[in-house]
C-alpha cells in the first residue's frame, strides 16, 4: 500500500467520509446524464418543481445551448425564483404544478419550501395547523401543446 493510499485511507476512517477522484453515480444529476449520455446537448429542460431556481442555475451553467422551462406553483417561491433568474433570456418561469389531470389542488406548506407536497398525491399528511395553498395543475401534454 503506497503512502497516498494509507493518507486517503486514514483521513477516510477520521472524517467518517470518503474520498472519490470521480463522483459515483447518484451524487450529480447533471454529471450523470453526461457521463451516461457524452453525445446528448440538451436544447430544452423542464425543471418541474423549481423551487428558488437552485436547479435552473446549474442547468444554465451544464447545458450553455439550453432553454429553461420553470415550473414552481407556489407564489411566494415563484416570486423569489422570478427575482432569482429574471434577468436570463434562456429562462421561462410558470406558476403551474404538473399532473395527471388539469384542475386546482392544496399545496401543503409545511417546512422549507423544498418540502412542499400535493395534498391528496402524497402519503405523507400535513402537520396540524400547517398553511395550505391553492395552486393551478395542468398536465404536461397540454402545456406543450
Amino acid at each position: 500500500m503506497s503512502l497516498r493510499s494509507k493518507v486517503k485511507t486514514l483521513a477516510e476512517h477520521l472524517t467518517g467520509t470518503h474520498i472519490y477522484r470521480v463522483l459515483p453515480f447518484g451524487n450529480d444529476f447533471v454529471q450523470d446524464i453526461a457521463k451516461a449520455l457524452p453525445m446528448y446537448h440538451a436544447n430544452i429542460v423542464f425543471d418541474v418543481g423549481a423551487n428558488v431556481g437552485q436547479s435552473a442555475k446549474l442547468f444554465l451553467a451544464k447545458f450553455p445551448s439550453s432553454h429553461i422551462y420553470c415550473f414552481e406553483p407556489v407564489t411566494d417561491t415563484y416570486r423569489q425564483l422570478r427575482h432569482n433568474l429574471q434577468d436570463n433570456e434562456r429562462v421561462d418561469c410558470y406558476q403551474l404544478a404538473f399532473g395527471s389531470s388539469k384542475g386546482t389542488g392544496e399545496m401543503v406548506l409545511q417546512d422549507s419550501s423544498d418540502m412542499f407536497f400535493l395534498l391528496g398525491q402524497s402519503k405523507e399528511l400535513p402537520k396540524k395547523g400547517v398553511r395550505t395553498e391553492s395552486v393551478n395543475i395542468d398536465t404536461l401534454d397540454d402545456f406543450c401543446r
